[in-house]
């Protein structure tokens, strides 16, 4: 060992030692130039810008591939959780939606969608491909199977999709669909056949309640349900139109018995007024008769007084006695 340090001491020295010779000097410096003439075409480069400008060029070209490749789009429909396909990690923390966003190379988004989604419940509707969907049969308050066609409506909230995806991953919409149907029997349980068909709005607003108290536990946002179509089976649906058909009947009954009762109050309360117009014109004509009778009476004694006061007055100035002013009376009436 201390052999080969002490030649390799010695070649350090003679190295200095023959660079420091003058034509050792001008041999490197002839070294250094090569390859850098001046043309027209090229700039000056020595070994070492050579160098530099190799390994800015690849950078530059890594740079010019790799961050292009670093970015991911979602359209204004979707929304998405990043996934690194290198480390196999997904984010959860973080939901991302419609843009261009700078998530980095070996990522890519596990899209979800942002519009309002439908699960139908009809005779030929398919949820997923091993979700298939078709109406519901229900047991009203009177017994009888109904078969449902009904719809209802949700949305993906974003805040939530990281615990959408831990708890189904990308099958929640099957998962949400058992819970709507569950909703829909519970709630179909308290009405009777006919109110399906009588109380539609009734119907609907309690599984509108069902199905959101369903759905509660769900990191999803309901939005509506919809009843479609009611099916009955056949010797059901002939009994309930009969039914139907009777409570009309009856209905038209009662209509025409408030009719009836309304027209006979009418003309009692008619008659009525034409006695009370009778009455009044009756008393209204003795009232006459009796103020013309009492002002008739009234000018009678007037006129009487007055013309006992004209032969009172003219007896006393003629000295009449009563048999006179009698008798004069007598001969000029």
């Amino acid at each position: 060992g201390r052999a080969a340090a002490a030649a390799l001491t010695n070649r350090k020295r003679k190295t200095r030692a023959f660079s420091e010779r003058p034509m050792a000097a001008a041999y490197l410096e002839q070294l250094d130039d090569i390859g850098s003439e001046r043309t027209n075409l090229l700039p000056r480069c020595t070994p070492r810008r050579c160098g530099c400008g190799s390994i800015l060029t690849v950078v530059v070209l890594g740079l010019g591939v790799i961050f292009p490749l670093s970015w991911q789009t979602l359209p204004y429909s979707e929304m998405g959780l990043d996934f690194n396909q290198i480390s196999g990690k997904l984010d959860t923390s973080r939901a991302y939606e419609r843009g261009r966003h700078l998530v980095g190379l070996g990522h890519v988004f596990i899209t979800f969608p942002r519009t309002i989604q439908t699960i139908d419940f009809a005779s030929a509707s398919e949820l997923e491909t091993e979700t298939s969907l078709t109406s519901i049969p229900v047991i009203s308050a009177d017994g009888q199977m109904v078969r449902l066609e009904c719809s209802v409506w949700y949305r993906l909230v974003p805040d939530k999709l990281g615990e959408l995806y831990t708890r189904y991953a990308t099958r929640y919409a099957s998962n949400i669909a058992k819970a709507a149907r569950q909703g829909i029997t519970e709630a179909s349980s308290l009405f009777d056949t006919v109110d399906f068909y009588q109380s539609r709005a009734r119907v609907r607003e309690a599984m509108k309640l069902a199905v959101a108290a369903a759905l509660a536990s769900y990191p999803v946002q309901f939005v509506d349900v919809w009843l479609w179509k009611c099916e009955v089976p056949s010797r059901l649906d002939e009994a309930i139109v009969n039914k139907l058909v009777t409570e009309q009947l009856k209905r038209t009954m009662r209509h025409r018995q408030a009719a009836t009762l309304i027209g006979e109050q009418t003309q009692t309360l008619v008659a009525r007024t034409a006695v009370s117009e009778a009455r009044l014109l009756h008393a209204a004509r003795a009232e006459a008769m009796l103020e013309v009778a009492v002002a008739e009476a009234s000018g009678l004694a007037t006129t009487t007084g007055a013309l006992a006061h004209g032969m009172g007055e003219m007896a006393d100035g003629l000295g009449w006695g009563g048999r006179q002013a009698l008798h004069w009376l007598w001969w000029d009436s």
